[in-house]
């Protein structure tokens, strides 16, 4: 898995840089956060089994976790909620998770 970025260069996106996280094998590309720098989690989602990332934010120091799919592809209810355009671990509510925020 590779991490590339993308300069919007039309419309709203112009100037604004977009990541996404390449599957080299598998070739699709999954919307990752803008900002924060990426690393590997040891977990796997529980919904949809892909590798969980932690994203740190560089001027606060902290640190949240994301799914590689599901932070584009929000689950529907009960996992996750509904209305959301990007999905990280906090707003799911898996109770079988030790990273889900239970829906907060």
């Amino acid at each position: 898995l590779k991490v590339k970025t993308q300069q919007g260069n039309e419309g709203p996106e112009s100037g604004k840089t977009s990541r996404f996280l390449f599957c080299t094998t598998c070739k699709i590309g999954l919307p990752m956060p803008a900002n924060g720098d990426l690393t590997a989690n040891n977990a796997y989602c529980k919904i949809c089994n892909y590798q969980v990332l932690n994203v740190r934010n560089r001027d606060t120091n902290k640190e949240h976790t994301v799914c590689a799919y599901c932070f584009s592809n929000c689950p529907p209810p009960p996992d996750g909620l509904e209305g959301l355009i990007e999905f990280r671990c906090f707003h799911c509510s898996r109770a079988d998770c030790e990273l889900a925020g239970r829906g907060t």
